[in-house]
């Protein structure tokens, strides 16, 4: 009887390590930009993105996260619709719960090449993120001087179909795989 425990025991530790709660928001993010070149305004520009903001939860507490942003553009020297997607691993996301029975929640995003926490104000159910919606911020400059974000908005809910028991790398492929059939481009 020992012995038929010991594997099992092995198997569950190792099952458990490769596998936690992940929650998949799906929604947008939107970025009004201004182009600068030499001091003048060359450009102004909107762009949308389909947004996967993907947590992986252990013990109720964000462990990992990552954001997947995918856009349409058109390339000016070709003028064909070209659609890319880009996995920010290096996306942060802190929350908090407050309100009556804990069902309102706070907190701020931090993106690849943005200087400022973007806040966000979301609702839970049994202590679970189900939404957000991002608070507008304005006049926060990446690293790049010659962009100038004038604004970034965004939202998301809960994506069922990505959410569950499962690794974070698994979703994230499954994220990928799903807008690589659609006809995006992994930009790096």
């Amino acid at each position: 009887m020992k012995r038929m425990m010991l594997p099992l025991v092995v198997f569950a530790c190792c099952f458990s390590s490769a596998w936690a709660d992940v929650l998949t928001f799906q929604g947008s993010s939107r970025w009004r930009s201004t182009l600068m070149q030499s001091g003048s305004t060359t450009s102004v520009a909107m762009t949308s993105y389909i947004t996967y903001t993907v947590l992986e939860r252990d013990q109720g507490n964000v462990v990992n996260q990552v954001k997947i942003d995918a856009w349409a553009a058109r390339n000016p020297l070709t003028g064909k619709i070209e659609r890319w997607y880009y996995i920010d691993e290096e996306f942060r996301l802190e929350f908090g719960y407050f309100g009556q029975f804990g069902t309102d929640v706070g907190g701020g995003m931090q993106f690849t090449g943005v200087e400022a926490v973007i806040p966000f104000r979301g609702t839970s159910s049994a202590g679970v993120l189900t939404a957000f919606v991002q608070i507008p911020t304005a006049d926060y400059l990446t690293n790049d001087r010659g962009l100038d974000i004038t604004e970034i908005s965004g939202s998301g809910r809960l994506n069922r179909s990505f959410s569950g028991d499962y690794s974070l790398s698994t979703v994230v492929g499954a994220i990928r795989n799903l807008l690589e059939s659609r006809g995006y481009w992994e930009a790096r």
